[in-house]
């Protein structure tokens, strides 16, 4: 999952808004994928992408960090998630 809320809000609520990822890059193909090409500087063990999707996830289900986006790729993902909508 890529955390796409800010502190404030995931400060205040018992969930975060997030977006789910995937190692599974032929599936990842389909529209509005983003693919993570920067992904071994992440932290992720496989190169990943996010599914077009947003969800509410409750926070005690997140048990672990896998890794954390650069500044460059998360705002390279903000403007890519714009297209979304």
């Amino acid at each position: 999952m890529v955390i796409l809320s800010n502190n404030r809000f995931n400060s205040t609520l018992e969930d975060v808004l997030a977006i789910p990822l995937t190692s599974k890059l032929p599936s990842a193909r389909i529209q509005f994928a983003y693919i993570i090409e920067d992904w071994a500087e992440t932290g992720l063990i496989r190169k990943s992408a996010i599914k077009p999707q947003v969800v509410a996830i409750n926070k005690l289900l997140l048990t672990a960090r896998l890794g954390r986006l650069s500044d460059a790729t998360f705002a390279e993902l903000q403007r890519h998630i714009a297209t979304w909508f």
